[in-house]
Order: structure tokens, then C-alpha cells, then sequence
């Protein structure tokens, strides 16, 4: 089955691994793998810009996440390949470094969301550059990701936008690049 060998699935364990982690260890742990802005501002703890992408103690975040995740198997295949995991892992970052910015400092955050919202976004990009690239193709990414982002806050408390807003950010880029980067000449007719 073309699913467990897909980037899709190696993200999905990931994911896996990092609520049993975050359901596991004693809370201390979990608290200095998550993100801070204490931690990363005054104790140089950058490591939790990319540890926060995985480790969760929320069943219902995990839960949503793997659905996501399943749901973009679902629909794309992991059709850019393992180029999935660097948009993943990258956007991620960017929905991390965003909530840095705009969160107070000590509020503690976790989760794959914003590299979730990345990968969204970076197929949709790649999608609308696929069929032309009209600028009408572009706005519905937004709108669209701009959907997911409120229907998950309305459903999740305490959810971080920023990181998810980001993190689609972070996949729209992703998108632009590796057109920019291809080239109109090679695009799919």
C-alpha cells in the first residue's frame, strides 16, 4: 500500500510519536519541548522552534492533526514526495516564529497545525499555478485556508492562529517557489 511509504505517513508517525511523547513524559518535559517565548527570547531554548511542531498532550489536537493529515493523503497522494517534509517542517518553523512575535512570552504552544496548514496551502499554491495561475485561483487559497483557520477556532479553544496563519504562509511560499523556480515552460497544460 503506496500510504506507508508516502511523506504523508512518515509525518502522520511523527505526529504519532510526538503525542506519546507529550502524553508520556512528566509535564517539566513536556513544558521545555513545547514553545516559549522565555524559553527561545532570554534562555536561547531555539531547539523548541522545531520540537513544538510534534510534541502535543492534546488528544483532540492529535486527533484533528491525523485527520488532516489522512484527509491531504486522501486528495493529494504525496504527490510532491518527501518535498512534503521540508514544507511541512518549514512552514512549521514560520508558524512558530510568528507566534514568538505576536504571543506573549510566556504562553506555552504546541503543535503540527502550522505545518499542516503549510502543506494545505502548498498543494492548493501549486494547484492553482497548475491551472494558470489567475490571480481569482490565488484569493480562493486564502479564503480557503482562511476557512480552515476559523472553523478550528471556533471547534478548538485556546487554538494559535498564528502559527496556523503562518504556517499556511509558509506553504503559499513553498508553492510560489517551486513554480518560480520551474519555470513557466514546464508548467502542465
Amino acid at each position: 500500500m503506496k500510504l506507508f511509504r508516502s511523506a504523508s505517513f512518515l509525518l502522520m508517525v511523527s505526529i504519532a510519536l510526538g503525542f506519546a511523547l507529550g502524553a508520556s513524559l512528566p509535564p517539566y518535559t513536556v513544558y521545555a519541548l513545547m514553545l516559549s517565548g522565555i524559553g527561545v527570547k532570554e534562555y536561547g531554548l531555539y531547539f523548541e522552534l522545531f520540537t513544538a511542531i510534534f510534541v502535543t498532550p492534546s488528544l483532540a489536537d492529535f486527533l484533528f492533526n491525523e485527520v488532516a493529515m489522512a484527509w491531504l493523503y486522501s486528495w493529494y497522494r504525496s504527490e510532491a514526495g518527501y518535498k512534503e517534509v521540508i514544507v511541512f517542517l518549514g512552514s512549521g518553523v514560520l508558524g512558530n516564529l510568528a507566534s514568538l512575535y505576536f504571543l506573549p512570552p510566556n504562553v506555552l504552544t504546541s503543535g503540527a497545525s502550522g505545518g499542516i496548514m503549510g502543506v494545505f496551502a502548498y498543494y492548493l499554491t501549486r494547484d492553482a499555478f497548475l491551472r494558470g495561475a489567475k490571480i481569482k485561483d490565488l484569493v480562493y487559497v486564502f479564503f480557503f485556508v482562511g476557512y480552515v483557520i476559523v472553523f478550528s477556532a471556533v471547534l478548538f479553544q485556546n487554538v494559535n492562529n498564528f502559527a496556523h496563519l503562518f504556517g499556511a504562509l509558509g506553504g503559499v511560499i513553498a508553492g510560489v517557489a517551486e513554480y518560480s523556480l520551474k519555470g513557466r515552460g514546464d508548467r502542465a497544460e
